[in-house]
């Protein structure tokens, strides 16, 4: 395997002691906050159907059954998407779980979401290091929490500016917008020109504790 010298995810350099992984510790730490926080009595996705209730939505109409009298009863088309059987979170999900279970040659015999989450998150250490698709996987994972985040009502968590762009525009001067960083995706990225940016954790951390990187 080609050793990286940047995290295939936030595009931060690797520490010695991360050389030859492919993401760094920080960014496996958030992906297995991800798959916590999606899982579990009280996770995101059990949470998903406490917002089907029309009552949670605002909906004024009555309650009533029947497919022609769905739009009345308010549901956010976004929380069906995240509930499909086919597309939704759990597909997702396990469709990642069965590719690692295909690739490390063990058996898969619980489906069940909560499985899913656990058995992915104990094999993060694994995947960091030889899943092919590591990177795509730690943003699908930190979309299915931001969708799902959104999809309940939950405010994204935002945090002060961690630095200053310094992308080249055309007219040759450096952007100069500010940087933030948005935990759920592992990205920082500009708010004027939109452009992403290597995480600087160090920098993150300085914004968020209000010292001195």
């Amino acid at each position: 395997m080609t050793t990286l010298a940047r995290c295939t995810s936030c595009r931060a350099a690797l520490r010695p002691d991360e050389r030859g992984r492919q993401g760094c510790l920080s960014c496996q730490e958030i992906v297995y906050r991800g798959l916590r926080d999606l899982s579990g009595r009280t996770g995101l996705y059990a949470a998903l159907s406490e917002a089907l209730s029309p009552s949670r939505s605002g909906a004024d109409g009555p309650r009533t059954s029947g497919g022609a009298a769905e739009p009345s009863l308010g549901v956010d088309s976004r929380v069906l998407d995240l509930m499909s059987p086919t597309t939704g979170v759990h597909a997702v999900l396990l469709s990642w779980a069965t590719d690692w279970a295909r690739l490390m040659h063990r058996p898969f015999d619980d489906p069940r979401f909560n499985s899913v989450c656990r058995g992915l998150a104990h094999h993060l250490g694994w995947a960091v290091y030889h899943h092919p698709a590591w990177a795509d996987f730690a943003t699908e994972i930190g979309l299915q929490v931001a969708l799902c985040r959104e999809a309940i009502g939950q405010a994204p968590r935002r945090l002060p500016a961690v630095g200053t762009c310094r992308t080249l525009l055309t007219d040759h001067t450096q952007c100069g917008g500010d940087l933030h960083y948005q935990p759920d995706t592992i990205t920082t990225r500009c708010r004027a020109c939109h452009t992403a940016a290597p995480v600087d954790w160090r920098a993150i951390h300085a914004a968020v504790t209000g010292t001195a990187a």
